[in-house]
Protein backbone atom coordinates (compact mmCIF):
# COMPACT_ATOMS: atom_id res chain seq x y z
CA UNK A 1 0.00 0.00 0.00
CA UNK A 2 1.52 3.24 -0.79
CA UNK A 3 2.17 5.65 2.24
CA UNK A 4 -0.41 8.56 1.92
CA UNK A 5 -0.63 12.40 2.79
CA UNK A 6 -0.76 12.38 6.66
CA UNK A 7 2.43 11.87 8.67
CA UNK A 8 4.39 11.90 5.57
CA UNK A 9 4.41 14.97 3.65
CA UNK A 10 6.99 16.44 4.94
CA UNK A 11 9.63 13.18 4.44
CA UNK A 12 9.42 14.19 0.46
CA UNK A 13 12.43 16.03 -0.52
CA UNK A 14 10.63 17.46 -3.55
CA UNK A 15 7.64 17.65 -5.53
CA UNK A 16 9.16 14.87 -7.93
CA UNK A 17 8.19 12.19 -4.93
CA UNK A 18 4.46 13.43 -4.90
CA UNK A 19 1.32 12.13 -6.56
CA UNK A 20 -1.97 13.10 -6.49
CA UNK A 21 -4.84 10.57 -6.72
CA UNK A 22 -6.50 11.74 -9.56
CA UNK A 23 -9.84 9.31 -8.30
CA UNK A 24 -9.74 11.40 -4.74
CA UNK A 25 -7.43 14.01 -4.69
CA UNK A 26 -5.38 12.54 -1.89
CA UNK A 27 -1.62 13.47 -2.26
CA UNK A 28 0.61 10.66 -1.81
CA UNK A 29 4.14 10.14 -1.47
CA UNK A 30 5.47 7.65 -4.05
CA UNK A 31 7.58 4.90 -2.31
CA UNK A 32 10.52 3.00 -4.25
CA UNK A 33 9.37 0.66 -6.51
CA UNK A 34 9.46 -3.35 -5.98
CA UNK A 35 8.77 -5.62 -8.71
CA UNK A 36 5.63 -7.14 -8.17
CA UNK A 37 3.79 -4.79 -5.78
CA UNK A 38 0.75 -2.76 -6.29
CA UNK A 39 1.45 0.86 -5.64
CA UNK A 40 -1.95 2.34 -4.47
CA UNK A 41 -3.55 5.42 -3.29
CA UNK A 42 -3.86 5.43 0.41
CA UNK A 43 -7.25 6.38 0.90
CA UNK A 44 -9.22 5.34 -2.05
CA UNK A 45 -7.11 2.23 -3.71
CA UNK A 46 -6.10 4.17 -6.58
CA UNK A 47 -3.90 2.12 -8.58
CA UNK A 48 -0.43 4.16 -9.25
CA UNK A 49 1.80 1.79 -10.29
CA UNK A 50 2.44 -2.06 -11.33
CA UNK A 51 6.49 -2.39 -11.18
CA UNK A 52 7.79 -5.93 -14.08
CA UNK A 53 10.86 -6.70 -14.09
CA UNK A 54 12.03 -5.64 -17.52
CA UNK A 55 9.06 -4.35 -18.00
CA UNK A 56 10.09 -1.65 -20.94
CA UNK A 57 11.83 -5.03 -22.62
CA UNK A 58 8.50 -6.91 -22.79
CA UNK A 59 6.73 -4.18 -23.81
CA UNK A 60 8.86 -3.30 -27.10
CA UNK A 61 8.94 -7.03 -27.75
CA UNK A 62 4.42 -6.94 -27.32
CA UNK A 63 4.47 -4.21 -29.34
CA UNK A 64 6.78 -5.41 -32.66
CA UNK A 65 4.83 -8.58 -32.49
CA UNK A 66 1.22 -6.67 -32.40
CA UNK A 67 2.80 -4.42 -35.32
CA UNK A 68 3.35 -7.55 -37.00
CA UNK A 69 -0.15 -9.24 -36.29
CA UNK A 70 -1.60 -5.52 -36.98
CA UNK A 71 -0.30 -5.65 -40.72
CA UNK A 72 -2.00 -9.42 -41.49
CA UNK A 73 -4.92 -8.37 -39.72
CA UNK A 74 -6.02 -5.51 -42.38
CA UNK A 75 -4.25 -7.19 -45.48
CA UNK A 76 -5.18 -11.15 -45.20
CA UNK A 77 -8.89 -11.98 -45.79
CA UNK A 78 -11.19 -12.11 -42.58
CA UNK A 79 -13.93 -14.45 -43.34
CA UNK A 80 -15.78 -16.33 -46.41
CA UNK A 81 -19.48 -17.51 -46.83
CA UNK A 82 -21.15 -19.91 -49.21
CA UNK A 83 -24.79 -20.00 -50.18
CA UNK A 84 -26.35 -22.03 -52.87
CA UNK A 85 -23.10 -22.29 -54.88
CA UNK A 86 -22.18 -18.18 -54.27
CA UNK A 87 -19.69 -17.32 -52.28
CA UNK A 88 -18.51 -14.01 -50.34
CA UNK A 89 -15.24 -12.86 -48.82
CA UNK A 90 -14.87 -9.78 -46.28
CA UNK A 91 -11.94 -8.02 -44.84
CA UNK A 92 -11.54 -6.00 -41.68
CA UNK A 93 -12.62 -3.49 -43.87
CA UNK A 94 -15.25 -4.71 -45.77
CA UNK A 95 -18.25 -4.05 -43.32
CA UNK A 96 -16.65 -0.64 -42.65
CA UNK A 97 -17.38 -0.04 -46.11
CA UNK A 98 -20.40 -1.29 -46.09
CA UNK A 99 -21.99 0.53 -43.15
CA UNK A 100 -20.87 3.19 -45.43
CA UNK A 101 -22.64 2.32 -48.41
CA UNK A 102 -25.76 2.08 -46.81
CA UNK A 103 -25.73 6.27 -45.72
CA UNK A 104 -24.78 5.32 -42.21
CA UNK A 105 -21.32 7.09 -42.08
CA UNK A 106 -21.41 8.20 -38.66
CA UNK A 107 -21.05 4.22 -37.24
CA UNK A 108 -18.61 3.48 -40.14
CA UNK A 109 -16.32 5.92 -38.40
CA UNK A 110 -16.89 4.75 -34.79
CA UNK A 111 -16.17 0.90 -36.17
CA UNK A 112 -13.08 2.94 -38.06
CA UNK A 113 -12.02 4.66 -34.95
CA UNK A 114 -12.12 2.15 -32.51
CA UNK A 115 -11.00 -0.92 -34.43
CA UNK A 116 -8.96 0.43 -37.36
CA UNK A 117 -7.07 3.63 -36.00
CA UNK A 118 -6.95 3.70 -32.41
CA UNK A 119 -5.26 0.13 -32.10
CA UNK A 120 -2.55 1.46 -34.69
CA UNK A 121 -2.00 4.66 -32.81
CA UNK A 122 -1.44 2.57 -29.84
CA UNK A 123 0.62 -0.32 -31.45
CA UNK A 124 2.56 2.74 -33.68
CA UNK A 125 3.06 4.85 -30.70
CA UNK A 126 4.22 2.90 -28.08
CA UNK A 127 6.74 1.00 -30.81
CA UNK A 128 7.72 4.79 -31.42
CA UNK A 129 7.98 5.36 -27.57
CA UNK A 130 10.05 2.66 -26.57
CA UNK A 131 11.99 2.15 -29.43
CA UNK A 132 13.15 6.14 -28.97
CA UNK A 133 13.98 5.60 -25.17
CA UNK A 134 16.38 2.71 -25.98
CA UNK A 135 18.33 5.44 -28.00
CA UNK A 136 21.14 7.39 -26.54
CA UNK A 137 19.56 11.00 -27.47
CA UNK A 138 15.94 9.76 -27.68
CA UNK A 139 13.68 12.86 -29.62
CA UNK A 140 11.69 15.17 -27.18
CA UNK A 141 8.49 14.69 -28.93
CA UNK A 142 8.07 10.96 -27.81
CA UNK A 143 7.03 12.79 -24.32
CA UNK A 144 3.66 14.30 -26.14
CA UNK A 145 3.47 10.74 -27.81
CA UNK A 146 2.85 9.25 -24.54
CA UNK A 147 0.37 11.46 -22.87
CA UNK A 148 -1.87 11.11 -26.31
CA UNK A 149 -1.57 7.50 -25.97
CA UNK A 150 -2.96 7.08 -22.24
CA UNK A 151 -5.79 9.66 -23.19
CA UNK A 152 -6.81 7.66 -26.26
CA UNK A 153 -6.01 3.98 -24.50
CA UNK A 154 -10.08 3.56 -23.67
CA UNK A 155 -10.87 3.94 -27.66
CA UNK A 156 -8.72 1.50 -28.57
CA UNK A 157 -11.13 -1.67 -28.77
CA UNK A 158 -9.44 -4.45 -30.62
CA UNK A 159 -10.38 -7.14 -27.61
CA UNK A 160 -13.62 -6.27 -28.14
CA UNK A 161 -14.08 -6.21 -32.09
CA UNK A 162 -13.34 -9.74 -31.29
CA UNK A 163 -15.67 -10.74 -29.23
CA UNK A 164 -17.84 -9.16 -31.28
CA UNK A 165 -16.39 -11.65 -34.04
CA UNK A 166 -17.68 -14.56 -32.07
CA UNK A 167 -21.07 -12.91 -31.54
CA UNK A 168 -21.14 -12.78 -35.33
CA UNK A 169 -19.82 -16.17 -36.21
CA UNK A 170 -22.74 -17.99 -34.15
CA UNK A 171 -25.17 -15.99 -36.09
CA UNK A 172 -23.52 -16.55 -39.25
CA UNK A 173 -23.30 -20.51 -38.92
CA UNK A 174 -27.04 -20.47 -38.77
CA UNK A 175 -27.30 -18.74 -42.28
CA UNK A 176 -24.88 -20.15 -43.74
CA UNK A 177 -21.54 -21.76 -44.62
CA UNK A 178 -18.87 -19.52 -43.10
CA UNK A 179 -15.14 -20.09 -43.22
CA UNK A 180 -12.59 -18.56 -40.96
CA UNK A 181 -9.51 -17.03 -42.86
CA UNK A 182 -5.99 -16.26 -41.52
CA UNK A 183 -7.03 -12.62 -40.43
CA UNK A 184 -9.42 -14.16 -37.69
CA UNK A 185 -6.07 -16.28 -36.10
CA UNK A 186 -4.11 -13.03 -36.88
CA UNK A 187 -6.93 -10.86 -34.59
CA UNK A 188 -6.19 -13.57 -31.63
CA UNK A 189 -2.66 -12.93 -31.97
CA UNK A 190 -2.91 -9.26 -32.04
CA UNK A 191 -5.67 -9.23 -28.88
CA UNK A 192 -2.84 -11.07 -26.77
CA UNK A 193 0.11 -9.15 -27.70
CA UNK A 194 -1.73 -5.90 -26.16
CA UNK A 195 -3.07 -7.57 -23.32
CA UNK A 196 0.21 -8.65 -22.52
CA UNK A 197 1.10 -4.96 -22.94
CA UNK A 198 -1.55 -3.31 -20.64
CA UNK A 199 -0.61 -5.88 -18.40
CA UNK A 200 3.51 -5.07 -18.44
CA UNK A 201 3.01 -1.53 -18.71
CA UNK A 202 4.17 0.48 -16.15
CA UNK A 203 3.30 4.35 -16.52
CA UNK A 204 5.52 5.39 -14.04
CA UNK A 205 8.35 3.17 -14.92
CA UNK A 206 8.46 4.94 -18.71
CA UNK A 207 8.17 8.92 -16.80
CA UNK A 208 11.26 7.60 -14.89
CA UNK A 209 13.15 6.65 -17.89
CA UNK A 210 12.18 9.74 -19.62
CA UNK A 211 12.99 11.71 -16.72
CA UNK A 212 16.65 10.00 -16.47
CA UNK A 213 17.23 10.70 -20.38
CA UNK A 214 16.54 14.19 -19.93
CA UNK A 215 13.37 14.37 -21.22
CA UNK A 216 11.04 16.19 -18.94
CA UNK A 217 10.39 19.05 -16.83
CA UNK A 218 12.79 19.42 -13.59
CA UNK A 219 10.55 18.85 -10.77
CA UNK A 220 13.48 19.19 -7.87
CA UNK A 221 11.59 22.38 -6.01
CA UNK A 222 10.61 22.87 -2.48
CA UNK A 223 7.05 21.73 -2.10
CA UNK A 224 4.59 24.68 -2.73
CA UNK A 225 1.97 25.21 -0.01
CA UNK A 226 -0.96 24.52 -2.42
CA UNK A 227 -0.64 21.92 -5.02
CA UNK A 228 -2.89 20.21 -7.58
CA UNK A 229 -2.71 17.21 -9.64
CA UNK A 230 -2.05 16.14 -13.53
CA UNK A 231 -4.94 14.26 -14.53
CA UNK A 232 -2.05 12.58 -17.25
CA UNK A 233 0.72 11.39 -15.00
CA UNK A 234 -0.88 12.58 -11.50
CA UNK A 235 2.84 14.57 -10.59
CA UNK A 236 1.98 16.91 -7.76
CA UNK A 237 2.19 20.51 -9.04
CA UNK A 238 1.65 23.81 -7.18
CA UNK A 239 -1.38 25.29 -7.39
CA UNK A 240 -0.40 28.18 -9.72
CA UNK A 241 1.07 25.93 -12.21
CA UNK A 242 -0.58 25.94 -16.01
CA UNK A 243 1.65 23.31 -17.03
CA UNK A 244 2.31 19.82 -15.90
CA UNK A 245 5.79 20.27 -14.01
CA UNK A 246 6.75 16.77 -15.19
CA UNK A 247 5.12 15.63 -18.13
CA UNK A 248 4.42 18.91 -19.50
CA UNK A 249 0.45 18.56 -19.77
CA UNK A 250 -0.61 22.31 -20.72
CA UNK A 251 -4.06 21.91 -19.32
CA UNK A 252 -3.57 21.25 -15.32
CA UNK A 253 -6.64 21.95 -13.65
CA UNK A 254 -7.62 21.38 -9.91
CA UNK A 255 -10.62 20.05 -11.13
CA UNK A 256 -12.09 18.88 -14.42
CA UNK A 257 -14.10 21.92 -15.78
CA UNK A 258 -17.84 22.69 -15.56
CA UNK A 259 -17.76 18.55 -14.70
CA UNK A 260 -21.13 18.37 -13.27
CA UNK A 261 -22.89 20.13 -15.53
CA UNK A 262 -21.02 18.46 -18.84
CA UNK A 263 -21.87 15.08 -17.42
CA UNK A 264 -24.91 15.47 -16.39
CA UNK A 265 -26.09 16.53 -20.21
CA UNK A 266 -24.31 13.67 -21.89
CA UNK A 267 -26.48 11.09 -19.03
CA UNK A 268 -29.76 12.67 -19.95
CA UNK A 269 -28.78 12.65 -23.43
CA UNK A 270 -27.71 8.84 -23.35
CA UNK A 271 -30.85 8.52 -21.37
CA UNK A 272 -33.44 10.02 -23.75
CA UNK A 273 -31.45 7.68 -26.58
CA UNK A 274 -31.45 3.97 -24.58
CA UNK A 275 -34.98 3.63 -25.10
CA UNK A 276 -34.85 4.13 -29.51
CA UNK A 277 -31.51 2.10 -28.95
CA UNK A 278 -33.36 -0.86 -27.33
CA UNK A 279 -36.64 -0.78 -28.99
CA UNK A 280 -35.47 -0.21 -32.81
CA UNK A 281 -34.04 -2.49 -34.73
CA UNK A 282 -30.40 -3.06 -35.55
CA UNK A 283 -30.28 -4.74 -38.21
CA UNK A 284 -32.77 -6.21 -41.25
CA UNK A 285 -32.01 -10.24 -42.31
CA UNK A 286 -33.93 -10.54 -45.76
CA UNK A 287 -34.57 -14.00 -46.89
CA UNK A 288 -35.92 -14.39 -50.68
CA UNK A 289 -37.20 -10.95 -50.23
CA UNK A 290 -39.19 -11.50 -46.54
CA UNK A 291 -37.19 -8.92 -44.08
CA UNK A 292 -36.67 -9.74 -40.71
CA UNK A 293 -36.14 -7.12 -37.97
CA UNK A 294 -33.73 -7.64 -35.05
CA UNK A 295 -33.22 -5.84 -31.83
CA UNK A 296 -30.79 -6.31 -29.37
CA UNK A 297 -33.21 -7.72 -26.85
CA UNK A 298 -34.40 -10.17 -29.56
CA UNK A 299 -31.07 -11.17 -30.09
CA UNK A 300 -30.34 -12.17 -26.44
CA UNK A 301 -33.89 -14.21 -27.06
CA UNK A 302 -32.44 -15.94 -29.89
CA UNK A 303 -29.41 -17.17 -27.89
CA UNK A 304 -31.51 -18.24 -25.09
CA UNK A 305 -34.00 -20.30 -27.86
CA UNK A 306 -30.97 -22.16 -29.37
CA UNK A 307 -29.27 -23.38 -26.23
CA UNK A 308 -26.30 -20.38 -26.28
CA UNK A 309 -26.65 -18.98 -22.81
CA UNK A 310 -23.22 -18.29 -22.45
CA UNK A 311 -23.32 -15.83 -25.64
CA UNK A 312 -27.29 -14.82 -24.74
CA UNK A 313 -25.47 -13.70 -20.94
CA UNK A 314 -22.63 -11.94 -22.99
CA UNK A 315 -24.53 -9.69 -25.19
CA UNK A 316 -27.75 -8.96 -22.71
CA UNK A 317 -24.92 -7.52 -20.00
CA UNK A 318 -22.63 -5.53 -22.25
CA UNK A 319 -25.68 -3.94 -24.64
CA UNK A 320 -28.44 -3.83 -22.22
CA UNK A 321 -27.14 -4.26 -18.97
CA UNK A 322 -23.55 -2.18 -18.89
CA UNK A 323 -25.16 0.95 -20.31
CA UNK A 324 -27.75 1.46 -18.07
CA UNK A 325 -25.40 0.54 -15.05
CA UNK A 326 -22.96 3.30 -16.31
CA UNK A 327 -26.35 5.81 -16.36
CA UNK A 328 -27.63 4.75 -13.16
CA UNK A 329 -24.19 4.76 -11.24
CA UNK A 330 -23.17 8.40 -12.87
CA UNK A 331 -26.43 9.38 -11.78
CA UNK A 332 -25.74 8.15 -7.95
CA UNK A 333 -22.52 10.00 -7.96
CA UNK A 334 -23.87 13.13 -9.32
CA UNK A 335 -26.46 12.72 -6.21
CA UNK A 336 -23.74 12.18 -3.53
CA UNK A 337 -22.01 15.60 -4.65
CA UNK A 338 -24.88 17.90 -5.01
CA UNK A 339 -26.04 16.85 -1.83
CA UNK A 340 -22.94 15.92 0.18
CA UNK A 341 -23.95 12.36 1.32
CA UNK A 342 -20.67 10.79 3.04
CA UNK A 343 -21.46 7.12 2.76
CA UNK A 344 -19.82 4.72 0.39
CA UNK A 345 -17.40 7.17 -0.84
CA UNK A 346 -14.37 4.40 -1.40
CA UNK A 347 -17.53 2.08 -3.13
CA UNK A 348 -18.63 4.67 -5.19
CA UNK A 349 -14.90 5.49 -6.46
CA UNK A 350 -14.50 1.89 -7.13
CA UNK A 351 -17.98 1.28 -9.38
CA UNK A 352 -16.44 4.60 -11.08
CA UNK A 353 -13.44 2.93 -11.68
CA UNK A 354 -15.24 -0.24 -12.52
CA UNK A 355 -17.74 1.90 -15.09
CA UNK A 356 -14.61 3.07 -16.68
CA UNK A 357 -13.43 -0.14 -17.57
CA UNK A 358 -16.58 -1.95 -19.15
CA UNK A 359 -18.01 0.95 -20.66
CA UNK A 360 -16.45 0.20 -24.07
CA UNK A 361 -17.08 -3.65 -23.81
CA UNK A 362 -20.53 -2.20 -24.95
CA UNK A 363 -19.60 -2.28 -28.59
CA UNK A 364 -19.93 -5.67 -29.36
CA UNK A 365 -23.16 -5.82 -30.85
CA UNK A 366 -22.04 -2.63 -32.99
CA UNK A 367 -18.98 -4.40 -34.10
CA UNK A 368 -21.08 -7.86 -34.46
CA UNK A 369 -23.06 -5.83 -37.23
CA UNK A 370 -20.11 -4.32 -38.76
CA UNK A 371 -19.18 -7.64 -39.95
CA UNK A 372 -22.49 -9.23 -40.64
CA UNK A 373 -23.40 -6.45 -43.03
CA UNK A 374 -20.03 -6.89 -44.59
CA UNK A 375 -20.32 -11.24 -45.31
CA UNK A 376 -23.91 -11.48 -45.96
CA UNK A 377 -24.64 -9.39 -49.18
CA UNK A 378 -26.20 -12.47 -51.64
CA UNK A 379 -28.63 -10.17 -53.26
CA UNK A 380 -32.02 -11.62 -53.50
CA UNK A 381 -31.11 -14.90 -51.59
CA UNK A 382 -29.97 -13.49 -48.25
CA UNK A 383 -28.61 -10.09 -47.30
CA UNK A 384 -28.25 -8.17 -43.93
CA UNK A 385 -28.61 -4.56 -43.67
CA UNK A 386 -28.07 -2.30 -40.94
CA UNK A 387 -31.04 -0.52 -39.37
CA UNK A 388 -31.70 2.79 -37.56
CA UNK A 389 -31.34 1.16 -33.54
CA UNK A 390 -27.61 0.29 -34.43
CA UNK A 391 -26.95 4.33 -34.69
CA UNK A 392 -28.58 4.99 -31.52
CA UNK A 393 -27.01 2.35 -29.46
CA UNK A 394 -23.07 3.51 -30.55
CA UNK A 395 -24.69 7.13 -29.53
CA UNK A 396 -25.54 5.90 -26.26
CA UNK A 397 -22.23 4.11 -26.05
CA UNK A 398 -20.43 6.93 -27.13
CA UNK A 399 -22.26 9.14 -24.85
CA UNK A 400 -22.14 7.22 -21.85
CA UNK A 401 -18.28 6.96 -22.43
CA UNK A 402 -17.71 10.53 -22.43
CA UNK A 403 -19.83 10.74 -19.11
CA UNK A 404 -17.57 8.94 -17.48
CA UNK A 405 -14.67 10.95 -18.69
CA UNK A 406 -16.12 14.11 -18.11
CA UNK A 407 -17.14 12.98 -14.18
CA UNK A 408 -14.35 13.59 -11.70
CA UNK A 409 -14.90 11.48 -8.98
CA UNK A 410 -13.02 13.94 -6.44
CA UNK A 411 -15.79 16.35 -6.44
CA UNK A 412 -17.25 13.40 -4.17
CA UNK A 413 -14.69 13.79 -1.47
CA UNK A 414 -14.36 17.15 -1.92
CA UNK A 415 -18.22 17.73 -1.41
CA UNK A 416 -18.01 15.92 2.04
CA UNK A 417 -14.46 16.63 3.06
CA UNK A 418 -13.28 19.47 5.83
CA UNK A 419 -10.44 20.91 3.97
CA UNK A 420 -9.76 20.56 0.24
CA UNK A 421 -7.61 17.33 -0.06
CA UNK A 422 -5.22 18.98 -2.32
CA UNK A 423 -4.27 21.38 0.79
CA UNK A 424 -1.19 20.44 2.86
Amino acid sequence: MIRSVEGDLLSAPSLEELRVCPDCGLINVLPPPRVGADTRCGRCAKLFRRARRHSSTWVLACALTAAVFYTIVLSAPFLEAMLYGRVRSSTLLTGIQTLGENGLWVLASVVLITAIIMPLFRVGGLLIVFGGLHLRQPPRWIVPLFRSLKCTNNWSMVEIYLLGFLVAYTRLRSIVHVHVETAVFALIGLVLSMVSISWALDHETVWGDMRRKGLLNPSAQALPRRMIGCDICHQANAATALICVRCGHPAVHHRKPNSMGRTLALILAAFILYIPANTFPIMLITNLEHPHSYTILGGVREFIHAGLWPLALLVFTASIAVPLIKLVSLSLMLISTRHQLPSFLRKLTGLYRFIDFVGRWSMIDIFMLSILVGLIRFGDLTRITPAPGALYFAAVVVLTMFAVSSFDPRLMWDAVAKEEPHER
